[in-house]
């Protein structure tokens, strides 16, 4: 799960990171429902019943994990935004010092004429 996190991050673009993100919300929304189908047939598959009304067990192997990817997606979210905006200015500030140049110009075209 951690590499489709990582491959998701890097290689698809916005859709495809939202809609990872759908998902993992829909499993998380899901989860209140496997745990008390869990509790109900916990004896066909475990030895022990892990499967409590808070649904401790569940979160903690399968809630954590993907709230953390949910985090990394966000921080990565976040650190492309803030290249962005850091192109965006850059590419500003050379606009505005193009256009001073050109003004620059044009003044002393009209100084000289």
């Amino acid at each position: 799960m951690m590499i489709s996190t990582f491959y998701t991050i890097q290689y698809t673009d916005m859709n495809g990171r939202i809609a990872f993100l759908a998902i993992i919300f829909l499993i998380i929304k899901s989860l209140e429902y496997i745990n008390a189908y869990a509790a109900l047939h916990w004896e066909s598959f475990a030895t022990q019943n892990y499967f409590d009304q808070q649904g401790i067990f569940v979160n903690l192997m399968i809630t954590l994990p993907l709230l953390l990817m949910s985090f990394l997606m966000l921080i990565m979210f976040l650190r492309e935004a803030s290249q962005l905006i850091i192109q965006v200015k850059s590419m500003q500030l050379k606009n505005k010092q193009q256009q001073s140049q050109r003004k620059h110009k044009q003044n002393q075209n009209q100084n000289q004429n």
